[in-house]
């Protein structure tokens, strides 16, 4: 079964993908990434709207942060996977 992700859904899965992040959707559009210490739960409307984000990791307690700061994380704890050609 496909799913179906709205823009913001979206933006973070490829986002994560791209930058080595394991990727694991859950029920009830939450989106499960890990990523060494780290690990995001980020949920998302049924449209796929962000609705919220949880992370810890890297000895920091958990938080929520905004879907910028989500992005921005994914970004800087990752590294960036070249395509196949």
């Amino acid at each position: 079964m496909a799913i179906q992700l709205g823009d913001d859904a979206h933006y973070v899965h490829s986002t994560a993908r791209l930058f080595g992040w394991q990727v694991d959707w859950q029920p009830r559009g939450l989106l499960f990434l890990r990523r060494g210490e780290w690990v995001a739960r980020v949920y998302f409307a049924p449209g796929g709207g962000f609705v919220r984000s949880t992370v810890h990791g890297d000895a920091h307690e958990a938080r929520e942060l905004g879907l910028s700061d989500v992005i921005r994380l994914l970004e800087r704890e990752g590294f960036a996977i070249r395509p196949s050609a």
